[in-house]
């Protein structure tokens, strides 16, 4: 090898060092970062913000497990190990202010914690490039304990087309989006 592509392989492997040196990092995006190369990529500095806001929203996701949370945003975020600037917007968006034998803090419902799924998967797909698409959300998944049947469901609601393979279950989403029909009955 070359000086040049010495010091661009070193320099590439500093950013993600000094990313993921601090903190817990989930394998799966350890991975997505893995894939990201500054020198031939326009979206890369996208694709690490998503990356790192993804990394956090999987932290409050595995965290959150209860119906009822007790505290303030600040107080959450050191619980769930978060940031201080991504709690208040995940609790804005996931969950909803409460009080609980005069306590106030922050319920989490059924439909709240789909709407997380979708949010996390989508996340996945969009830090995974422009191209919107990933060869395997296998990983992902497993991160997230999540059964891969369910996240196909739900990526398919959100018109996603996903596939079975080989390397994993692969998917794309593609303008314009088809959405399928609405379901009838109960839910599996």
């Amino acid at each position: 090898m070359s000086r040049v592509t010495d010091a661009v392989t070193k320099k590439e492997g500093d950013w993600r060092d000094n990313l993921t040196g601090r903190g817990f990092w989930f394998k799966s995006i350890k991975k997505l970062l893995n894939g990201i190369h500054l020198e031939d990529n326009r979206s890369a500095s996208t694709q690490i913000k998503t990356a790192i806001l993804l990394n956090g929203m999987m932290k409050f996701h595995q965290n959150a497990t209860k119906s009822f949370f007790y505290g303030t945003p600040e107080e959450l975020a050191k619980k769930f190990a978060i940031s201080n600037d991504m709690a208040p917007r995940f609790l804005e968006l996931f969950a909803v202010e409460s009080n609980d034998r005069g306590k106030d803090g922050y319920s989490i419902t059924k439909p709240l914690k789909d709407k997380r799924l979708i949010h996390l998967l989508i996340l996945y797909l969009l830090a995974n490039g422009r191209d919107m698409k990933t060869s395997s959300i296998d990983m992902f998944c497993d991160d997230l304990q999540l059964e891969v049947s369910t996240a196909s469901m739900l990526l398919r609601e959100a018109g996603c087309n996903v596939n079975k393979t080989k390397g994993g279950t692969s998917v794309s989403l593609k303008a314009p989006i088809n959405f399928p029909p609405p379901r009838r009955g109960k839910r599996p």
